[in-house]
């Protein structure tokens, strides 16, 4: 599985560093196989760490009851009921203005 998140630049450089912000992203996609489906966050905020480095923090809870599935049947063969992801990106790692960490 993986999670795609759209956000804006300009908004994540407005953050003081060793501040976090509670930023609402465009989408949240969880795609499996490919397959995408749109999903709500729980909880949402970001940290700078320092001028390059930030921290996302993103809570999914009760997945299933707000799914969206973008995908012909409708399901997924796995669906996790909850998601925490905790991800450290470094603006060094920016290409087209956006970043893809695959796990």
């Amino acid at each position: 599985m993986q999670v795609c998140v759209y956000y804006n630049w300009k908004e994540l450089n407005n953050i003081k560093i060793g501040k976090k912000e509670n930023i609402e992203f465009n989408e949240y996609i969880l795609h499996e196989n490919n397959e995408p489906s749109l999903i709500l966050p729980s909880k949402v905020y970001v940290e700078k760490i320092t001028n390059d480095y930030l921290c996302f923090y993103f809570n999914f809870e009760n997945i299933s009851k707000t799914i969206t599935y973008m995908n012909e049947r409708n399901a997924f063969d796995i669906l996790p009921n909850s998601l925490e992801v905790k991800i450290f990106i470094d603006y060094k790692d920016a290409k087209k203005n956006s970043i893809n960490y695959e796990f």
